[in-house]
């Protein structure tokens, strides 16, 4: 009895001080986390809403722009507008009027035709003095009598001198010469985009083009941006006046915009971005209310509060019947031997405890481990071996080179090119004899004349696609290295560098002493690739390079630097540098 009284008590200690406390920590801890959290991504996700709404809106003026410079696209508009200029003397009275008429129907088919947002098209004519004259043209859907409306468009100065001085660029501006009662203003953010328009030939003025827009689209691009239900988005003008806002804010809020406040107090709290718009010297604020803010804080204590108790009532019932059930631990053992009888190690006791049970449970976990560990190992050694033995031969001349070398051979015998038949002729003679040269080692000397005959014999099928350059020093020449360590990198950057896309490559092998350790490096011009993802060439030729470097050296290093369109660059350091003809090390 007293065996077991200690073994439920200790258990019961256990349970407390493992399960309990812990998890009630983390859920305190994921609370003030998680509500940190989200202020932190709500002020991110703000800062992209206002970068995408600003673009959107940009996006829109452009449009607005593209509309402002339609009539350079059109000769007949243009020669109507200068006509325009010509003015109603007399003499040009009837052309004037018919060169006006024919304006309207150009201007309205070209701009206003297809635009629901448009409300009035109206333009100045410059005098032959290339001053504005004293009259426009007006054209709109909604105003049948626009003499008011020319009036105050005409006698708005500090407009015209404005659209003026942006010497034939856009001009945006929140519109207020039209202070009128108007079906043109009723709800709506009336802006306009004006131009100097100039004559191409002589960069003398012609007219003001002016373009007045509803807020329609303005409107859907801002209510489109969603921040939360208390939160608003706001559209301010160069002089912080709020031009629309997604949300109704009383005056005081709005009165604090000006100061572009981070945090603004005024009977709710808000949390304040903004983003400038730097085509129209406009604003947008995203003021974040602390409720919403809140509102999520108490919803995720809600959760982990439900979860903790779930938590709790559940783990209770789990630990009285664990410490009724201590047979579980017996079939539990049983279980794994079973499994283990099978060739299964992926069963585990996993027991808790200073007790006999425990120990014989978690001394059994550790032998299972071990005996894995064992087999695993020599698996791992059989398959190395295996991939070993078919990367050697992965390493040799492949027969598909050596035909593509014989059957350029054989081009350029028909074609009496017999110097360069004999060169190709040593060059593969070369190559073949270090290719049945017998031992597993050589130097980099020979590696690297070994790649010259290489690179030589299939510069004859890339002509002048493929260069290359070796810089050896003298003392890294006479160190050991595996044979065949190099040219399976040298054949990967032509075969998935080059040979692939219709470009130039240059592959340069460079081998130095430093510090007492050799530094090989494979660099190519080549096409690239992104190592980490997931569409990266396998190549098995670069695991062979690596395993055989690791069984050649353990503490070498390999490393491989690559991204698109930049090239590949593998460094390869090793210590193990015996120098042939001094004998040291």
């Amino acid at each position: 009895m007293k065996i077991i009284y200690n073994f439920r008590s200790k258990l019961s200690i256990i349970y407390v001080i493992s399960c309990i406390l812990p998890f009630l920590t983390a859920a305190i801890i994921s609370t003030i986390f998680f509500s940190k959290t989200y202020r932190s991504d709500t002020s991110d996700l703000n800062v992209s809403l206002l970068s995408s709404a600003a673009s959107h809106v940009e996006t829109y003026l452009k449009d607005l722009t593209a509309l402002t410079i339609a009539p350079y696209s059109y000769t007949e508009l243009i020669g109507y507008m200068q006509e325009m200029k010509k003015g109603e003397s007399a003499a040009n009275i009837y052309r004037y009027y018919q060169a006006q008429q024919k304006y309207r129907n150009s201007i309205s088919q070209i701009i206003y035709a297809n635009r629901d947002d448009i409300l009035s098209i109206v333009y100045i004519p410059f005098t032959s003095e290339n001053v504005p004259s004293d009259s426009a043209i007006v054209i709109s859907k909604n105003i049948n009598e626009t003499d008011a409306m020319e009036q105050a468009i005409l006698a708005n100065k500090e407009w015209q001198q404005a659209v003026m001085e942006q010497d034939g660029s856009a001009y945006f501006n929140y519109t207020e010469d039209c202070s009128y009662s108007s079906p043109l203003l009723k709800d709506n953010l009336f802006f306009s985009a004006s131009r100097l328009i100039k004559d191409a030939l002589t960069n003398t003025p012609i007219g003001i083009l002016r373009i007045d827009v509803s807020d329609i689209t303005l409107r859907k691009i801002l209510n489109n941006i969603e921040l939360g239900a208390n939160s608003a988005l706001l559209l301010m003008d160069g002089y912080n006046q709020v031009l629309y806002s997604t949300k109704e804010m009383d005056g005081e809020t709005l009165a604090c915009l000006s100061q572009k406040p981070e945090d603004i107090r005024d009977g709710e709290t808000y949390s304040a971005q903004y983003y400038q718009i730097e085509s129209v010297n406009w604003t947008l604020a995203a003021l974040s209310s602390q409720k919403d803010i809140n509102r999520f804080s108490y919803s995720v204590l809600a959760f982990f509060a439900i979860v903790a108790l779930a938590f709790i009532v559940f783990s209770m019932g789990s630990y009285f019947i664990y410490s009724h059930s201590m047979v579980r631990t017996i079939n539990q053992i049983l279980d794994v031997l079973q499994h283990a009888q099978q060739g299964d190690f992926s069963q585990k006791v996993c027991a808790q405890g200073d007790d006999q049970l425990a120990v014989i449970g978690n001394a059994l976990d550790k032998m299972i481990d071990r005996l894995q560990e064992h087999i695993q190992k020599e698996y791992i050694a059989v398959i190395k071996c295996q991939e070993m033995e078919y990367s050697a031969l992965q390493s040799q001349i492949n027969p598909h080179f050596l035909y593509n070398v014989l059957n350029s051979i054989s081009v350029m015998n028909s074609l009496g090119d017999t110097q360069m038949v004999q060169d190709s002729i040593l060059h593969l003679n070369k190559l073949l004899r270090y290719s049945c040269t017998r031992g597993e080692t050589t130097t980099v000397g020979q590696e690297c004349d070994f790649l010259v005959q290489y690179l030589e014999l299939q510069s004859i099928r890339y002509s002048d696609r493929l260069q290359y350059r070796m810089d050896v020093e003298p003392d890294a020449a006479l160190c050991t290295i595996p044979k065949f360590l190099l040219q399976p990198l040298v054949e990967n950057s032509i075969v998935h560098g080059m040979e692939p896309y219709d470009i130039r490559i240059q592959i340069c092998v460079s081998a130095a002493l430093q510090e007492g350790s050799l530094h090989l490096i494979v660099e190519d011009t080549g096409a690239g690739f992104e190592p980490g993802a997931s569409a990266s060439p396998k190549n098995v030729g670069l695991e062979s390079v690596q395993s055989r470097l690791q069984i050649f050296d353990p503490h070498s290093s390999f490393h491989l630097e690559s991204s698109p369109g930049t090239g590949t660059r593998i460094t390869i350091r090793t210590k193990n540098t015996i120098r042939t003809k001094e004998g040291t090390q």
